[in-house]
């Protein structure tokens, strides 16, 4: 009977500690939702990068056709709007003159 204690009582010890390795493995491990596409901690990780976002890609609305582009790619057009393309330059300003480009 004693030694049946005992072989119990090793049982029991062993099985806590894999139990408690266990859950701290899995609590410590990447779950599915970081492989998801829709989660953001999981699209941060995919793509290497920071989740703030650099000073020069604040995204501003062209003053013509109504497109967010990073403000480093914007073009000034000669009155003083935002634009994304040449071409919304050419058109936004003569919209602007009341010209019609064609």
């Amino acid at each position: 009977m004693y030694r049946f204690l005992v072989i119990l009582t090793v049982l029991y010890v062993i099985w806590r500690v894999l139990h408690a390795w266990g859950r701290k493995i899995v609590r410590g491990s990447r779950g599915a939702e970081d492989f998801s596409r829709f989660s953001s901690r999981g699209r941060q990780r995919r793509a290497g990068g920071s989740p703030q976002p650099a000073s020069g890609d604040e995204l501003v609305a062209c003053a013509h056709c109504g497109t967010y582009v990073p403000l480093a790619r914007l073009t000034m057009g000669e009155d003083g709007q935002l634009y994304c393309s040449l071409a919304c330059t050419r058109e936004g300003v003569a919209a602007e003159h009341g010209m019609h480009s064609g």
